[in-house]
């Protein structure tokens, strides 16, 4: 029970400490731009209606877990989330757990990043601790709330992976594709923001961001991670002083993307493929902490984003890409403020 309390209180604390980022940081003002667009232009009311009903690309992925979280947790801990999902999704209320540390720890750190909306569905059961590998959930809402609550949630994510993502994009592809897609579909919550400043709050969740439109960096950066492990991209969540942003992995190489600054941003590219450089340049933080408390902790190895190849994208604004050619189209401002085209060939990623 101690161990509990203590987990409980590092999580509180760390809410409390890196989530209530202040609002989206101000840039330069842009001027208007065309629409923004992937790389398929859009077709007309009339050439859907006359296209014949197509099979979504997508299919929701019940188990997601980055290689931060094999790296930074372990194997023992990815699995018993896992199975902790399939319970869930059975209705069952016991588990496969190899000890009572792994069962505190998986169920505190992995709800809101690897199934949002599995928050508030169940809570841990501290009258019955771990006995003989098996661990136990105590759910908090009915078998049939549960499966619509999570069938509602599976429809959601479904429908904005597959109207803002094809099969054949590249990471760096699907990466930029939820960015453009943050920019245009979220909003910041000033109104918790400064609530936060006041006293603590309990709902900020990323669940909350993806179905109300609105939240904090907490839940943003959480939200942006998530998606992109849906669609088979390692991401993962990063704190620093009072900010959180998500952390990825491409070709290898490790790589800072900040949705939440991006929000207010006139579609900069500045928070996107950040190296540490200009991680500190746009946020500087003394520390940074991935994934969350339980690497406050435990060991976990160094994590370093060194990689300076999207340095020439982060002084311009996007407007699209083009897949087949490998090139990011967009523009820069010049000293008197006129737009200057841009395109940036990204290959390999």
């Amino acid at each position: 029970m101690k161990q509990l309390v203590a987990i409980l209180l590092c999580a509180a604390i760390l809410t409390a400490l890196f989530s209530a980022c202040g609002p989206a940081r101000e840039t330069v003002s842009a001027p208007e731009a065309p629409a923004s667009q992937t790389e398929s232009p859009q077709t007309t009311s009339s050439q859907t209606q006359n296209k014949p009903a197509q099979q979504p690309a997508f299919a929701f992925q019940p188990k997601v877990a980055s290689v931060y979280l094999y790296e930074v947790c372990g194997e023992d801990m990815v699995q018993t989330w896992f199975n902790i999902v399939d319970a869930v999704l059975a209705g069952e209320d016991s588990f496969a757990c190899p000890d009572q540390e792994t069962y505190d720890w998986t169920i505190y750190q992995f709800t809101d990043r690897c199934f949002p909306c599995f928050d508030g569905l169940f809570r841990a059961d501290v009258d019955r601790p771990v006995e003989n590998g098996v661990g136990h959930l105590l759910y908090t809402s009915t078998k049939e709330e549960r499966e619509a609550k999570i069938a509602a949630f599976e429809e959601l994510v479904v429908d904005i992976i597959n109207k803002t993502i094809k099969p054949e994009y590249t990471d760096i592809e699907k990466a930029l594709a939820l960015y453009k897609y943050f920019c245009d579909t979220y909003r910041y919550d000033y109104d918790t923001y400064r609530r936060m400043e006041e006293e603590s709050v309990d709902y900020l969740s990323s669940y909350r961001l993806l179905t109300t439109g609105t939240g904090v960096c907490q839940e943003i950066s959480s939200a942006y991670s998530y998606l992109l492990m849906q669609v088979g991209v390692d991401a993962t969540i990063m704190m620093g002083d009072w900010h959180q942003w998500s952390y990825v992995r491409m070709n290898g190489k490790n790589y800072h993307i900040d949705p939440t600054f991006a929000l207010e941003s006139n579609d900069s590219l500045e928070f996107f493929m950040m190296n540490d450089e200009k991680r500190d340049e746009t946020y500087p933080s003394d520390r940074h902490i991935i994934v969350g408390a339980y690497t406050q902790e435990h060991e976990h190895p160094d994590y370093v984003a060194d990689d300076d190849t999207f340095r020439p994208i982060w002084n311009a604004f996007y407007e699209r890409f083009d897949h087949a050619a490998h090139l990011i189209h967009g523009y820069t401002l010049d000293d008197n403020g006129e737009s200057v085209p841009m395109t940036f060939d990204y290959a390999g990623f």
